[in-house]
């Protein structure tokens, strides 16, 4: 919840019925806000209640940023209530509002204040029969529309999404584990609950805790209540609290706690709710809050507040506590703060958070964070930033002016100092040194690791990576006996390698000078050996035994050559090769590392082939061995030479074609991830179509590529894009997500989306679209013969979402029965003569470009009647082929089943991106009895086609399963547009819904598609 926003003059507005909730949940809601300072309105607060919604309630509710409705059994009995939820809908639904409705329903259900049945309905039948009773004619239609409002506005909060709570909770909010870790803080918390539910006026007196069990267990068994536990942290608390677990029924307790393996301690396993952290954009506002108490006003804050919060990483605690120090000081002080930060944490976030660090009762577990708090790096295993900070006070705290006798040391000006003057002891378990970050010292700078983009390989070739004047003396670290981690980044040392402690667990040096790695270097102990962007030529002059390695990074090795003999690494788990563009030879020996998962030798391109790989690999990375690959099979991806484990394989940029691969990878029943982008293929190979268990598949940027269909229907995440020959993509059913953007001559998505040429539409789309002139003349002009000059080979239809769409040159719209000058138009829908039925709506409109394009942000169909709006953002936009200012027209059909009726008052609107202008828009109706004789004729002319050339033809039976009416309901706003989250259209709850293409399907569920295809005229 946004709190304390300076644009409002409150928080939150509480619109509830008095004698229904105000001394009991209202009075326990209104108190928590309070107390948390949250500055709420409360309106018999402020002034008493009337018989209608005087204008300063009304400027209440529009001056608080959020209202809570609570919802109760007589809400609807108060017409001061109804007008409170009538007056904060409207406050909702104003253009440029930013008020949020949070609806509680307390002791009645959604569908209750929805639907207006249960005590609702008793409600409204008495406003009904005061209606009925009233004699004066005006003052009767004036209520007829009060009432009507006061429906539509709680049908609308009631689809809101809110929270369901029984009448009679007795709430209460407890911190455990600060309270619990005080003296006698067990009891002091049993008899805080046992009081509160008691309602005694004092202190309940408890001896001990068993005693309190007992007391506490009886109060909970014989009374409904709402129990907060705030940061529970052990079993013995939450005996000590909530007994045998035996509540009288309708009773909720809510449980925060940091420690997951809690929930093995409950009866009845409880429902789990993972916060969430926030996201950048809100994290920035919540900062500006405590730090500016408004926007910032001044420019040279901003980028200071951006590097604040990003050291937060979107912490609450972290931003508020910081936005609140940093409030009205100078840019001097912000800083010099800042630079105090990355040495010291602030200390009231370094409290909260060490609370975590101090309930690990084991020492090894206390260990195993501090290693990974100072020697983590991203990847698979991510530490927040704060936490990683907390972790070195905790260490610093050990020796704060004496860095040489830390456990760790990871402040690389103080790994620097204590290396330069042989300040280092025995204590020393971790040392961390990387020169770039030193100040001071000259170096050459190198390529940032972190840059957020793919490397190129070339960035490494022939680059002198590092240069210093200090060299560091071995005998510096011969002292530290009980060094495991060692960090020694484009450092140079000088003396005998054999000093180097025998305890080493973890040994990285990026920048390795050496062309190989002595032999007399103590490693038998190690595990990890990270030699990134070294000088190595070779691993080891001869052969080496290193039997406990697990990992060895080359990666970025320039100028190496070939890859050690692996018969003396047995342990070897993962080996990463990546960017070693002089590797020519991988060792055969390779094939006997039975623990070996990760094989990376991406960028490898001077390697022409690979060895038999051994039967335990897991992922399989060569992305850029470009050598490996040409006309021919390759023989290292036979499925032979696979292992059957491989759950990935990245073979993108290996310069592969279509006889590359092999016939059958079926026997790859682990594969999950296949990336075979930036290849020669024209079609997914026969391999890939075989995979049993593939889920993402990514097919992009390959320029030969023509059509994407037989694709696994295991797969759920198929990219395509940038496939500037791709003309078909047949997605499998499910999919979670499907990317086709950049894809230039793309007309079809099976079962989804198709872009055709006029010429291969229908006769009957062509006539309801406005078309007809244009097929009848075939003279290739459009039906505005002084302005048009639109091909009628370059005309296109699409079809999405059961809308038939299209763009012409021109500035004549057809002759349809409602016109309008301008951008919205209003009609009710008429009756037909015969009685028939409405089908479908077809809408149209002319704009003018100015520069060479256009795009449709949006077109909304609001059934005012229904309370349902449409709103259609085409995926097609609009170029022409020559810059400047043109005219066209955009015509549409709308396949809306049966949603219109006779009297349905209809408003349409058009929106489009920059500064394009609607001039002029017309809507017409198609009944059934249009399609009658034409259908049967087509229907027949179908089935006389080629079914495999469904994709190639937009024909009329399209309209199956795909009409608007098959997906939506009334009192709903649905979004159809390419992307975005989508829900069974029916839940409770859902009042704003993104429909995509897989919307479309009952049994179809899609995230997320990204797509862009333009039409040019």
């Amino acid at each position: 919840m946004t709190t304390s926003n300076p644009c409002f003059s409150y928080d939150v507005f509480l619109s509830f019925r008095g004698e229904d909730t105000r001394k009991t949940f209202t009075d326990h809601l209104y108190a928590a806000l309070k107390q948390a300072g949250i500055r709420t309105f409360r309106d018999d607060d402020a002034m008493d209640r009337g018989k209608l919604l005087g204008p300063e309630l009304k400027k209440a509710i529009r001056e608080s940023a959020i209202s809570i409705i609570v919802f109760s059994r007589d809400y609807a009995s108060s017409k001061w209530c109804l007008d409170e939820v009538l007056t904060i809908i409207e406050e909702q639904e104003r253009l440029s509002s930013k008020h949020e409705v949070v609806p509680v329903f307390y002791d009645v259900e959604p569908s209750d204040a929805r639907n207006q049945t249960g005590s609702f309905e008793k409600a409204f039948a008495e406003y009904d029969n005061m209606i009925e009773a009233e004699t004066d004619h005006q003052k009767k239609i004036e209520w007829l529309e009060k009432v009507k409002a006061w429906r539509i506005s709680l049908k609308k909060a009631g689809s809101l999404t809110g929270m369901v709570l029984a009448n009679g909770y007795e709430a209460k909010f407890i911190n455990i584990h600060e309270t619990s870790n005080q003296h006698n803080g067990l009891l002091r918390l049993q008899s805080q609950i046992l009081s509160t539910i008691l309602r005694s006026n004092k202190e309940e007196v408890i001896w001990n805790p068993d005693e309190g069990i007992v007391k506490v267990a009886n109060a909970l068994c014989n009374k409904k209540v709402l129990l907060v536990l705030d940061d529970v942290t052990t079993r013995q608390q939450l005996r000590a609290l909530l007994g045998p677990q035996q509540f009288y029924p309708g009773s909720k307790v809510i449980i925060t706690t940091r420690h997951k393996w809690l929930l093995t301690d409950f009866k009845i396993p409880p429902k789990v709710q993972t916060i969430k952290e926030l996201d950048p954009w809100n994290s920035y506002k919540l900062f500006n809050l405590y730090a500016f108490h408004s926007d910032p006003s001044i420019e040279r804050y901003i980028v200071r507040s951006e590097l604040v919060v990003h050291h937060c990483g979107c912490h609450p605690l972290a931003l508020k506590v910081l936005g609140t120090f940093l409030n009205g000081k100078t840019i001097d002080v912000w800083e010099d703060a800042m630079r105090k930060l990355e040495a010291i944490p602030n200390p009231d976030i370094q409290k909260v958070l060490q609370l975590s660090f101090d309930s690990l009762e084991d020492t090894n577990d206390k260990d195993l964070f501090l290693h990974l708090a100072f020697y983590i790096e991203n990847g698979r295993v991510m530490m927040h930033q704060l936490i990683k900070e907390m972790g070195h006070e905790v260490v610093r705290q050990e020796s704060p002016k004496d860095p040489g006798k830390r456990s760790r040391l990871w402040h690389h000006q103080d790994s620097f100092n204590v290396l330069k003057e042989t300040g280092g002891t025995r204590k020393v378990e971790g040392l961390a040194l990387d020169m770039q970050r030193i100040k001071g010292i000259n170096s050459t700078s190198i390529v940032k690791m972190d840059n957020g983009r793919k490397r190129s390989y070339e960035d490494f070739s022939g680059r002198t990576i590092h240069t210093t004047k200090d060299t560091f003396k071995i005998g510096a670290i011969e002292k530290m006996k009980n060094l495991m981690l060692l960090q020694l980044d484009y450092a140079t040392f000088s003396g005998s390698y054999k000093k180097l402690p025998k305890k080493l667990r973890l040994f990285r040096w990026h920048g390795f000078p050496l062309k190989f790695i002595p032999s007399d270097v103590p490693l038998q102990k190690l595990v990890v050996l990270d030699l990134r962007y070294s000088k190595l030529k070779e691993v080891w002059d001869g052969f080496k035994e290193v039997v406990s390695l697990k990992i060895l990074n080359l990666s970025y090795s320039v100028e190496l050559i070939k890859t050690p003999n692996f018969g003396g690494l047995p342990s070897l788990e993962s080996l990463l090769l990546e960017g070693c563009i002089s590797l020519t030879q991988v060792c055969e020996s390779i094939g006997y590392l039975e623990r070996l998962v990760l094989l990376d030798i991406s960028g490898c391109k001077s390697l022409k082939d690979i060895p038999c790989l051994p039967s335990s690999l897991v992922s399989l990375k060569l992305y850029g061995c470009s050598n490996l690959g040409g006309p021919g099979q390759v023989q290292c991806l036979d499925s032979c030479s696979l292992s059957s484990l491989l759950v990935d394989i990245d073979v993108s940029e290996c310069n592969l074609f279509n006889n590359s691969f092999p016939d059958d990878w079926s026997n790859l029943s682990s594969l999950r991830y296949l990336n075979i982008s930036n290849n020669h293929i024209t079609s997914l190979p026969g391999c890939v179509k075989s995979l049993p268990s593939l889920e993402v598949l990514n097919a992009s940027k390959c320029s030969h590529l023509q059509s994407v269909i037989d694709v696994p229907k295991s797969v759920t995440d198929l990219s395509t894009y940038e496939n500037m020959s791709l003309e078909v993509v047949q997605p499998p059913n499910p999919l979670t997500f499907l990317s086709t953007g950049r894809c230039e001559k793309l007309c079809a998505v099976e079962g989804c989306f198709k872009l055709e040429s006029i010429k291969k539409v229908d006769k009957k789309i062509i006539r309801y679209l406005g078309l007809e002139s244009i097929s009848q003349t075939g003279m290739g002009l459009g039906f505005d013969k002084q302005n048009a000059y639109t091909d009628e080979a370059s005309i296109k239809v699409s079809f999405e979402f059961g809308i038939f769409s299209t763009y012409v040159s021109g500035k004549t719209l057809p002759s349809f029965r409602y016109k309008e000058i301008g951008s919205t138009i209003l009609f009710r829908v008429p009756s037909h003569p015969n009685g028939s039925r409405i089908s479908g709506l077809n809408i149209c409109f002319i704009s003018t470009s100015n520069f060479g394009g256009s795009t449709i942000w949006e077109v909304e169909v609001n059934n005012k009647t229904k309370v349902l709006v449409w709103k259609y953002t085409p995926t097609i936009h609009l170029t022409c082929k020559e810059t400047g200012k043109f005219n066209y027209v955009w015509l549409s059909h709308w396949r809306t089943g049966n949603l219109l009726d006779f009297g349905d008052e209809i408003v349409v609107s058009i929106s489009l991106h920059g500064s394009d202008i609607v001039e002029e828009c017309c809507v017409n109706f198609v009944y059934n009895d249009d399609e009658v004789g034409e259908d049967n004729q087509e229907e027949m002319d179908e089935e006389e086609k080629d079914t495999n050339c469904m994709l190639n033809q937009i024909s009329w039976t399209d309209r199956l399963h795909v009409e608007i009416s098959d997906y939506v309901h009334s009192g709903k706003t649905y979004w159809f547009k390419i992307g975005g989250a989508t829900d069974v259209p029916n839940i409770d709850g859902i009042s704003d819904l993104v429909v995509d293409w897989w919307g479309l399907r009952a049994n179809w569920r899609c995230r997320s598609i990204e797509a862009g295809v333009p039409s040019v005229i």
